[in-house]
């Protein structure tokens, strides 16, 4: 985590600093059950990091997180975020902001996910979209 902290910032102070709140978080993550859900291997068609190319604009995307959860054939497409709220703002305000500040984006996740799954996995039920929050250990599923 060092190395790759030390390629994304510039000043070495920092990268301590960063690299504890990371050890941190990742230990929050962890600890909590629904951390460990998204994370968990028994998913099916569990992927991290996939790139996918959207044909139509050549784009490409990268989700964080998806899977098909195995018990109810809900396609879950995940995207990890490390902000926090402000000391004086509601966890309910925070949620919102931030699902309205990343919406299209999941948009597109949840539009090329489902064209993917039209030929893989024609029988998921659902897909669903939800922002991981890592300094709170929060699952915010966004409403489309």
């Amino acid at each position: 985590m060092r190395f790759q902290l030390a390629e994304l910032s510039s000043p070495s102070a920092e990268i301590a600093q960063e690299l504890d709140s990371l050890i941190i978080d990742v230990n929050r993550v962890l600890c909590d059950e629904v951390g460990r859900w998204v994370l968990s291997a028994h998913h099916h068609d569990a992927q991290s990091e996939l790139s996918l190319l959207v044909a139509e604009t050549q784009k490409q995307l990268v989700v964080d997180r998806t899977f098909i959860d195995a018990q109810t054939g809900i396609r879950w497409i995940i995207d990890y975020k490390t902000s926090r709220p402000a000391d004086d703002a509601s966890l309910t305000d925070f949620f919102d902001e931030e699902a309205a500040r990343y919406r299209d984006q999941l948009m597109s996740y949840r539009s090329a996910m489902q064209l993917y799954d039209q030929c893989h996995h024609p029988d998921v039920v659902d897909t669903r979209l939800a922002l991981y929050f890592s300094a709170v250990a929060k699952l915010h599923e966004v409403t489309v």
